[in-house]
């Protein structure tokens, strides 16, 4: 802005100076002299000459005003590239430290574009261990402090955020003295059985500790890194090319606990995953070997034979091998490094394309976990953004019939011009590689990739897509935040019972978001929207105006897709701890029913515009037509068991999304249908992903053939059993809520 301020002011005083000199017409002395007009030899006229007309001052032509460059990127400017990612069955995801965690730029970036985001170095082991604490404890064990990644963690479960664990397991600037006896930085190297006890202990903390904290999460790990070498730096008779030495550092873990150090770490995290799971059948966490420069052939081919090394290294009870590594992680950073020669090279495309496809076919999923698109010149920013474009153009082609990504996480992801070039970013990134620019402010790259992912797509300015029901994810525009048309949430504070403990007085919290427009003179439809086993209301994130879902119901409404309704977020458990996210409570969302006839309905009625004329010992089935409960996972055997199979009598319509294991079967469901006869069914809308191995077997036992066990359910009619592609996973319950809401109060 300042330059062009400085070059306007250059312009106004040139004009300033050019209609002076033509307002005064002043010449030069030389000038006067050359023009002189002659004398005059002839008789004068007796007719008196005429007095002549005044010369006009001529008219300043004014300076034209600069026609402002129109932006190709205009229509677009609604839109955001993770929501076309979805579209294009792969979620979108970035870096971040603790550092930036204090910058409000990066945070709101995050916040805004990413599904997902992983750690710069906080929680890598040389980040976790406390060497002081390790060396005073009893058990001989490693001690982690995880004050600073547990920081970043609340972020992202604030955020409705997912976070890739980066990582178990990197001989990579390892602390050394955990190698050693006693911890410390002189003492022997421990022997092969230490070391490994020492390793499985850590890995079984940290995931632990993470999940634990942070249920659900953390929802893959990065169990080894870089474990491949590039030459000369491992065995020759090794076809998986594991390496012994990096740089002339030898690799502790190889040396002391062997050649198997990596299907070892596999093998430990795997155990403390099926531990998890015993606890709680909702824990879903993949477990990924990651690397650099994973589209090049030789190493390509080394990571392939390490995969399938790591998933033949154990075996299950019926002697088939057991699935150690879910899926590989691709660094892709692209280009030349710390130099602009071999970047934006088109065949790096290609290579990446083909190694996506053949470790896609080890029958593993395939991330690309850190990648930088280098770029060290300025002046290449267009090349840099048609790359850009291209490169997305190619994540989509493989997507296209067969799902061969499910995760690109960006690394380059803003320009730093201020990076030295000694620095390692410099090097690694280099200082021109973003999407974003050092403000976190779009560039031209984005928009290339947003482009190249919507292809055929319509979008919103060309024309609006009606709402029907998805089988992936809802239209892009749903998820825009539409500020002419936006709910609010309120946080309330309700008097309930410790029903599944003691049944003492409690005051619990819950959220309730009001539809756009709320109008205290009208009535509301109400849904009662349940969260899973180790989450709470914030597994919905409807306290932020920004939120897809919210949006999504907003957006629905608008368009008059849905009737307008009232959302309510409790806390499931109905017990004194009802916020604690452990799944030693599990037992208290059982006794939610009581909770919410007997308090959470009456203080809604009561506080809230809705259909039931509140009064003390009001009749609540009088307005069940306009009441209906969903939830997601334990929520959603809740809206079965409770829902359903209880409260039949004051509500009408049902959404069960990864109903959890404990959901009521078909048989049960119908059996207790019978107590309600003379209250109908208005919706059951059941979905569940095909690939969720928590939950796809007891949402299908709760459903498949009921329609031929009750005349209350018929097919087609109010009854749907949606299946769909995916996992135990926040798209599917998103996409859960955004069809019922369509389906109900209609």
């Amino acid at each position: 802005m300042k330059k062009f301020m400085r070059k306007a002011g250059v312009l106004a005083c040139g004009a300033v100076l050019l209609f002076g000199m033509a307002a005064c017409g002043k010449k030069t002395e030389g000038e006067d002299a050359a023009n002189m007009t002659p004398a005059i030899t002839a008789e004068p006229t007796a007719e008196p000459t005429a007095t002549p007309e005044p010369t006009a001052t001529p008219v300043p032509t004014a300076t034209p005003k600069p026609t402002p460059t129109p932006n190709p990127y205009e229509k677009y400017e609604g839109l955001y590239l993770k929501d076309l990612a979805v579209k294009n069955d792969f979620t979108l995801g970035t870096v971040i430290n603790y550092n930036q965690l204090k910058s409000k730029y990066y945070v709101g970036m995050a916040q805004t574009e990413f599904h997902s985001v992983t750690t710069g170095n906080e929680m890598k082991a040389y980040s976790l261990l406390d060497q002081a604490a390790s060396k005073n404890n009893p058990e001989g064990m490693p001690v982690m402090d995880y004050s600073e990644a547990d920081e970043i963690l609340t972020f992202v479960q604030e955020n409705g955020l997912k976070m890739r664990g980066h990582v178990l397991v990197w001989d990579a600037y390892m602390s050394d003295w955990f190698f050693r006896e006693g911890y410390t930085n002189d003492g022997a190297y421990v022997d092969e059985a230490t070391l490994k006890a020492r390793v499985k202990y850590y890995i079984d903390e940290v995931m632990t500790h993470f999940e634990t904290k942070f249920p659900g999460v953390v929802y893959c790990w990065d169990v080894v890194n870089e474990a491949v070498g590039d030459g000369g730096d491992f065995k020759a008779d090794d076809p998986r090319h594991v390496r012994t030495y990096r740089n002339s550092d030898e690799n502790m873990f190889y040396t002391i606990i062997g050649e198997d150090y990596v299907e070892f770490s596999f093998a430990c995290a795997r155990e403390t995953v099926e531990k998890l799971q015993a606890a709680n059948p909702e824990v879903s966490i993949d477990l990924f070997y990651n690397d650099y420069s994973t589209f090049y052939d030789a190493k390509r081919d080394a990571i392939i034979e390490l995969v399938k090394s790591i998933n033949s290294y154990e075996t299950n009870p019926d002697g088939s091998y057991k699935k150690l590594c879910d899926g590989i992680g691709m660094q892709s950073y692209i280009g030349g490094y710390g130099q602009q020669a071999g970047c934006m090279n088109t065949q790096d495309i290609t290579r990446i394309e083909t190694a996506i496809r053949k470790f896609h076919d080890l029958g593993v999923k395939v991330h690309v976990t850190e990648m930088a698109v280098r770029n060290y010149d300025k002046d290449q920013a267009e090349k840099h953004a048609k790359f850009y474009g291209k490169l997305f153009e190619a994540y989509k082609g493989l997507n296209a019939e067969e799902q061969l990504i499910e995760n690109v996480t960006i690394w380059g992801i803003c320009d730093d011009p201020m990076l030295s070039k000694t620095e390692y970013s410099y090097k690694q990134n280099g200082p021109y590689c973003g999407l974003f620019n050092r403000a976190c402010v779009r560039k031209d790259a984005y928009y290339e990739a947003m482009i190249a992912l919507i292809g055929d797509m319509p979008i919103k300015d060309l024309t609006h897509v009606p709402a029907k029901l998805e089988d992936k994810t809802y239209p892009i525009e749903y998820s825009e935040f539409n500020k002419d048309y936006a709910g609010s949430v309120k946080k309330i504070e309700y008097t309930t019972y410790a029903y599944a403990d003691n049944g003492e007085e409690i005051t619990k919290e819950a959220y309730v978001l009001l539809p756009p427009k709320y109008d205290e003179n009208k009535k509301y439809n109400v849904l009662y929207l349940m969260h899973g086993i180790g989450g709470s209301p914030s597994e919905w994130n409807i306290a932020s105006a920004f939120s897809e879902i919210r949006c999504a119901m907003d957006n629905l409404m608008y368009y008059g897709e849905a009737e307008p309704f009232i959302i309510v977020v409790p806390y499931g458990r109905s017990g004194v701890n009802y916020k604690n996210t452990g799944f030693d409570v599990a037992y208290t969302f059982y006794e939610f029913g009581k909770e919410l006839r007997n308090d959470l309905i009456p203080y809604i009625d009561e506080h809230y515009a809705t259909y039931a004329d509140y009064e003390e010992g009001y009749d609540l089935t009088a307005a069940r037509d306009h009441r209906a409960m969903a939830g997601l996972s334990m929520g959603g055997m809740q809206t079965i068991n409770i829902g359903l199979c209880e409260c039949l009598d004051i509500m009408s319509y049902f959404g069960a999304f990864s109903a959890a294991p404990t959901s009521n079967t078909a048989e049960v469901i119908a059996e207790k249908l019978q107590e309600f006869e003379e209250y109908d069914i208005h919706y059951f809308y059941n979905l569940c992903g095909t690939e969720d191995g928590t939950a796809y077997h007891s949402a299908a036992a709760a459903v498949e053939g009921l329609d031929e066990l009750t005349d209350k359910i018929t097919d087609g009619e109010n009854f749907m059993w949606h299946k769909v592609k995916g996992d135990h996973e926040l798209r599917i319950w998103h996409l859960g809520l955004y069809n019922f809401a369509q389906l109900v109060f209609k």
